[in-house]
């Protein structure tokens, strides 16, 4: 086997190691970063939409009885 036959089975040899490393923590990374963006847009149309009631309900807390007993 000559010295270029060697080369090529320890270039293929590491190559085929470094497929097996590759990283897809990037990937894993842009879809949660996706879905937290989905999530925020869906929060944000329901507090849109219940806008009048949520206001109600902290309007309701906020209010003080108008006699208090000490």
């Amino acid at each position: 086997m000559s010295i270029s036959a060697h080369l090529w089975a320890v270039v293929a040899v590491v190559t085929g190691k470094l497929e097996d490393r590759k990283d897809e923590r990037g990937i894993t990374a842009i879809e949660y970063a996706l879905m937290a963006a989905g999530i925020a847009v869906i929060v944000a149309a329901a507090m849109l939409l219940l806008k009048g009631k949520i206001e109600d309900l902290f309007n309701g807390i906020n209010t003080t009885p108008s006699s208090t007993t000490t």
